[in-house]
């Protein structure tokens, strides 16, 4: 509980869904909390958009701008030349049957990313390096990141997602934008409208209003 493993690089990242994640080293912060929840509470399944607002709050106190939190998991960039992921959060759980929980978060953190990188990356990426004018050290970053979503760990283990419910919508990158939402072999296109109580995502699909657990995210009007 509480253990905290950071490593200088990865050569095998691993983000949702098998998706790779690059970190070369001195690219970026590759850390992992161990948390362990003595009475988890029924809305486990929002603790990633909970680490979200803890790295965004870290991130605007380091003086980063234009930080925002992408519906389940990911940090964006939503300035200059369009979206672009800075961050990603990969929640693992185990748990016992009307028992503890114990979670292991996983943080991967773009801070200076070369060209040569950006060049293998099939996405629009960012880095903490291109939206602070007084770039903070690697460890000012993690003792910030770990200071706000450990105070929000244990603020979650008491009062759930509705503690968080507020600052989401200050936060929400998703909040108005059409998108495509892949569910196992289903895609559902509408707008969303944020999320509910237990972090669950709001949707309109024509007309039909949706609330959804989980999916992967494809923007429609970036």
């Amino acid at each position: 509980h509480g253990r905290l493993v950071l490593s200088e690089y990865q050569t095998a990242g691993r983000g949702r869904r098998g998706a790779s994640w690059m970190a070369p080293p001195g690219s970026g912060l590759c850390m992992s909390l161990a948390w362990r929840f003595t009475n988890p509470n029924e809305a486990m399944g929002s603790l990633s958009l909970v680490i979200g607002l803890a790295v965004r709050r870290a991130l605007l106190s380091l003086g980063a701008v234009g930080i925002k939190v992408k519906w389940p998991n990911d940090i964006y960039i939503d300035e200059g030349s369009g979206p672009a992921k800075i961050a990603g959060i990969l929640i693992e759980l185990r748990s016992e049957l009307a028992g503890p929980s114990m979670v292991v978060i996983g943080l991967g953190l773009n801070l200076h990313l070369n060209p040569e990188v950006r060049r293998q990356i099939d996405q629009n990426v960012a880095d903490l390096s291109s939206v602070c004018e007084d770039m903070p050290s690697r460890n000012e970053t993690v003792s910030a990141i770990c200071r706000e979503v450990i105070r929000d760990l244990e603020q979650f283990s008491v009062s759930g997602f509705k503690h968080f419910i507020d600052e989401w919508r200050e936060a929400d990158f998703l909040y108005g934008r059409k998108i495509k939402l892949h569910i196992h072999n289903e895609a559902l296109v509408g707008d969303v409208l944020g999320v509910d109580e237990n972090g669950l995502l709001i949707m309109n699909v024509a007309g039909d209003m949706k609330t959804l657990f989980a999916g992967h995210v494809e923007l429609l009007d970036t």
